[in-house]
């Protein structure tokens, strides 16, 4: 027989760590930006995980192979992927807002995309003073971030 689901445990392991990160960051032990990378990589690697676990299940059925150990193998998705949903509710925090806005506007927000003017592009760095210019003479078609717009 396989063992149990980790529910609870990965929930409160996940959670007291989670606030652990957090209070770093309250405490400028650590950076916003460094808790939020840490979350983002471990919902990175549960998703890969959970995802290449699902991939050999799916083999498994769809070809009725016989893999050793398929039942540890379903045990750890299934943990995995519950690790997976508690960093993604984590991550749904950080985003409320944008989600909120987009589920509950009740003005229809209209999205304009203006081309760019790239024959004149700047680039200030920061505070400083230090600029680059980059000017084009060339009535040949341009690429810009993968579209073309001339």
């Amino acid at each position: 027989m396989t063992r149990p689901y980790l529910l609870i445990s990965l929930t409160v392991i996940l959670t007291i760590f989670y606030l652990l990160t957090y209070i770093l960051t309250k405490l400028n032990i650590i950076k916003v930006i460094t808790h939020r990378k840490i979350w983002n990589v471990l919902l990175f690697l549960t998703f890969i995980v959970t995802g290449v676990l699902g991939i050999i299940l799916v083999i498994q059925v769809n070809y009725k192979l016989e893999i050793p150990l398929i039942k540890e193998i379903l045990v750890w998705h299934v943990d995995f992927a519950i690790a997976m949903c508690i960093i993604a509710i984590f991550h749904l925090t950080w985003h409320w807002n944008y989600y909120k806005n987009i589920i509950f506007s009740k003005k229809e927000q209209k999205e304009t995309i203006t081309e760019p003017d790239i024959s004149q592009l700047e680039y200030k760095a920061g505070q400083k003073e230090t600029s680059v210019k980059i000017e084009s003479t060339m009535k040949l078609p341009k690429v810009v971030i993968g579209i073309l717009v001339g």
